[in-house]
């Protein structure tokens, strides 16, 4: 190993790590990565995160590759409200032995999952500060046609300055691809994910920033169900039951049958349900919380809802959210073997090599 490297076993996982880098800690772990924070000698604290078995299969490989691109494509022009990308880097020689990856960001403080179970709920104006910012970010990454697949508690950092920022891009996408099986944690999954259909769209960022207001405003998951069927369940309780004009944009005839035999429930009063909400954010909830993607408001236009102005909320929000470069990821169209996706990996990996 290269003197510029040293060794070190977290948990049951083992890193490399450059020698500029100390006191590594642990941060957070999921199925795609662990990230740990250190201390970078020159700039103070990072957050490495470690791709976890990133070229066990193709889908994985690919994921890997997406990762990556992305991430430097969006660090092109930082935007503030999303996670800066410093450097990328592997502690192996070629690509025959290739199999690690380090994505090293700006550390932005702890995640919105690991705030809330300290302040249990933010009061109305923090969290239209929250969302504003998350929102300001979605509308970025949608002006570049890049759509976050993943958004939860867990994937926004934020200070004790209420400043945020969106993290892990690892399920993201281009908004022009055909997209396939579940993304997204279930709680925040949009309706239009779990009825399978082929083709969506960046309002299901949308409906995550919703399913997130409400969380922030309660202190509760807003739709907490067991399983994809009973969170749809939950969701057409809550939002009411979608007319024929929306169940024939669903490509899955199971979902639509389903769908179509279930009660025809009156939707919830949001006022009676947020009895302390101002009617503003009431309204931004029911705009974010609609059934139908193609109604469903988008990330431009939610920053321009009253609410933000009304809550003073506007002076977190960047004054330019919409200048991301567009991504053309032609080969995330493209059918490839593992061995493809994982030297595309490395080529992205080597661009920076520390």
């Amino acid at each position: 190993m290269s003197d510029k490297y040293y060794s070190i076993l977290i948990e049951t996982v083992s890193w490399i790590i450059p020698g500029k880098f100390s006191n590594v800690q642990k941060l957070t772990c999921g199925a795609q990565g662990m990230c740990c924070t250190a201390d970078d000698e020159t700039i103070g604290k990072i957050v490495i995160k470690k791709l976890l078995k990133p070229f066990e299969n193709e889908t994985n490989a690919k994921r890997a590759w997406r990762e990556i691109v992305i991430l430097r494509h969006l660090s092109i022009s930082p935007h503030p409200h999303i996670i800066n990308l410093l450097d990328i880097y592997t502690s192996d020689t070629c690509l025959s032995s290739f199999n690690n990856v380090y994505l090293i960001t700006e550390y932005g403080g702890q995640n919105l999952k690991q705030s809330l179970k300290n302040v249990q709920c933010y009061d109305q104006s923090s969290a239209l500060k929250i969302i504003g910012q998350v929102v300001s970010a979605l509308a970025y990454l949608h002006s570049g046609g890049i759509l976050h697949r993943d958004l939860k508690p867990e994937n926004i950092s934020v200070s004790e300055n209420l400043e945020v920022k969106l993290l892990d891009f690892g399920l993201s996408r281009t908004a022009s691809d055909v997209m396939s099986g579940y993304v997204i944690t279930r709680p925040y999954r949009a309706p239009e994910v779990i009825c399978s259909w082929t083709h969506y769209k960046a309002t299901v960022d949308i409906w995550s920033a919703g399913c997130i207001l409400a969380e922030l405003l309660s202190g509760k998951i807003l739709f907490a169900g067991k399983h994809a069927v009973e969170h749809l369940q939950k969701i057409i309780n809550f939002v009411g039951k979608p007319d024929e004009s929306v169940l024939s944009k669903m490509t899955s005839a199971d979902a639509r049958n389903f769908i179509a035999k279930l009660p025809n429930p009156s939707p919830v009063s949001l006022e009676a349900h947020f009895t302390e909400v101002h009617e503003s954010i009431i309204d931004l909830l029911r705009v974010m919380l609609t059934f139908d993607p193609d109604e469903r408001i988008s990330a431009k236009e939610s920053l321009q809802h009253e609410s933000f102005r009304l809550f003073r909320a506007t002076a977190y929000i960047s004054s330019n959210p919409f200048g991301c470069p567009i991504l053309d990821c032609h080969y995330d169209r493209e059918k490839k073997d593992l061995e493809s996706w994982k030297s595309l990996a490395w080529n992205e990996c080597n661009k920076i090599n520390i």
